[in-house]
């Protein structure tokens, strides 16, 4: 606002309005000489509305909410958390301030049919009672109001770039008026959020707030730019801490504690204490209420309502990142297939950025396992080793069959199958290599004397079997028998010599299940029926 209108208004509000009217007062000078900058061409800077708050949530949590924000209140926090959104929602706030203002935020976001992010829409409006003018003399003029007016538009994407990486952009509209002066403002915001981190624990945000600007109206101050960085750590799932600073150099901090009856939170903006708690009623809508406690203005209650489209009832769906996952996942099950393993690490990636519990659970460990695999073969920029590792034939699915296993903590069998990978074609290093490899992470050794095609293998550890057997060894006879069926679990002859080891050493219960097994393998077998039944084993029995 130009400053001859300022002074023009300065000029009607002399000492004496002022008395008496201590809250009145507050207000005008937190949202016109500090927030607003309407009644002086320096005092304060413009924009002060977008720093407030949007969500009982959010303000609750001191505002430290750049990487934790994934939901419509991401249009006005980092638009980058728009690539999480779960669903559809609408959040609804209302804030009482002081001398009757107001504040309030209502927001909007959905998801794109196609891609994995979303879009949102939202409104602010702050307001202030009407305030009586005087003049230099003392006399009554004509009252006046004071409000500000935002409108804001975001999309954000998750895994364009890295699997891990979110990116969104907001564009928005602000118009402020006291009294018969008016003007306006138009910014971009960018913001990014990388996560998780540290096994779906940790996520970071970073926001750079008004990179473009312009200004029209009574004024020709911009937006100012304004950077912030965040991150948001969970321990144990049930709490969050978050924390962030500023361009200014303000941090801001807040922690939330979910449990099974709702959330309560804390935090603290600069010197502006604050706290709340919150609900999820008929799986669908959230309650939230914010507590805030400024130095100067004192306390301001915030209440807002969400709802999540699609979250219960007979329209409950899947969560836009959830389907997302299962699809990437759909195309690591087929790149496994294939035996792409770079790019089944690459879909599996995705799949953990789209839902972060994946990371804590089996996928979470077959990703582990394969990368290091991987990793240390360099299958990823080895195009030969690529080559030899994909092509069709029985030593590559030795191989596919090894790491499966090793994925899926089966040891044993993961180095029987290295094995018979390397002893397919020993001429090829890269398998030998696969082999020693498995024995490292693995702790198993490297057996020369078994370094075979899988049929030869399986024809080997059978002969070391019946020489065991012969020399009463029952024991090692089993164990033998035992990685016979690792390689072929429908050889019958093992089956049925298992059943005799484990018999001859006493274990009965793994006995009869190995007999009963072979039962399955050949129902009609008449030398084990016959058995079964001398030791009243018969089915059913």
């Amino acid at each position: 606002m130009k400053s001859g209108k300022t002074a023009k208004m300065v000029g009607k509000q002399p000492v004496a309005f002022f008395k008496g009217r201590p809250a009145s007062f507050a207000f005008l000078f937190y949202f016109t000489f500090t927030s607003a900058s309407l009644l002086s061409a320096d005092g304060g800077r413009v924009g002060e509305l977008f720093n407030y708050g949007a969500g009982a949530r959010p303000i609750s949590m001191g505002g430290a909410f750049t990487a934790v924000s994934r939901d419509a209140a991401s249009v006005y926090y980092n638009p980058s958390g728009l690539g999480m959104l779960a669903r559809p929602n609408v959040q609804l706030m209302h804030s009482a301030l002081f001398e009757g203002a107001y504040y309030d935020f209502i927001g909007y976001a959905g998801n794109f049919n196609r891609l994995p992010g979303g879009w949102g829409l939202e409104l602010i409006r702050l307001a202030g009672a009407g305030a009586e003018g005087r003049d230099a003399y003392n006399n009554r003029t004509s009252g006046f109001n004071y409000s500000e007016t935002a409108l804001a538009a975001a999309g954000g994407l998750k895994g364009i770039y890295f699997s891990k990486l979110s990116v969104g952009v907001s564009f928005k509209f602000l118009n402020r008026a006291l009294a018969d002066s008016a003007d306006r403002h138009f910014a971009c915001d960018l913001g990014l959020q990388y996560g998780p981190l540290l096994r779906g624990r940790l996520d970071l945000g970073l926001v750079a707030a008004n990179t473009i600007s312009f200004a029209g109206g009574d004024t020709s101050d911009k937006l100012p730019v304004l950077v912030k960085a965040g991150a948001a750590y969970r321990i144990a799932g049930e709490i969050l801490l978050a924390a962030e600073i500023d361009g200014d150099g303000k941090f801001r901090i807040g922690s939330e504690y979910a449990m099974a009856i709702g959330s309560l939170r804390a935090g603290l903006d600069d010197n502006m204490v604050s706290f709340g708690l919150g609900t999820v009623l008929l799986s669908a809508y959230s309650l939230d209420l914010a507590i805030t406690r400024h130095p100067v203005l004192g306390l301001s209650n915030n209440i807002s309502l969400g709802y999540q489209f699609g979250s219960g009832g007979k329209n409950r769906r899947e969560d836009k990142p959830a389907a997302l996952a299962k699809d990437y996942l759909e195309k690591a099950q087929k790149a496994l297939n294939e035996r792409q393993y770079p790019a089944f690490l690459e879909n599996i990636g995705n799949a953990m950025a789209m839902d972060h519990s994946l990371a804590e659970g089996k996928w979470g460990e077959r990703n582990r396992r394969m990368s290091a695999v991987v990793e240390k073969l360099n299958l990823k920029y080895n195009i030969e080793k690529q080559k030899a590792f994909s092509r069709a034939g029985e030593q590559a699915a030795m191989a596919q069959t090894a790491l499966t296993a090793y994925m899926d903590a089966q040891e044993l069998k993961s180095m029987l199958y290295a094995h018979a990978a390397a002893g397919a074609d020993i001429r090829e290093a890269a398998f030998e290599e696969f082999l020693k490899l498995l024995s490292g992470l693995t702790g198993l050794p490297v057996r020369q004397d078994e370094i075979l095609p899988r049929l030869t293998l399986i024809n080997e550890k059978m002969r070391k079997a019946d020489l065991n057997f012969q020399v009463m060894k029952f024991d090692l006879a089993a164990k033998e028998c035992e990685e016979v069926l690792l390689l072929d679990e429908h050889n019958l002859l093992t089956r049925i010599r298992l059943g005799s080891a484990y018999f001859a050493i006493g274990d009965l219960k793994r006995a009869r299940e190995a007999y009963e097994t072979a039962l399955e393998l050949d129902p009609g077998n008449t030398a084990v029926l016959e058995f079964m039944k001398l030791k009243g084993w018969e089915k059913g029995k």
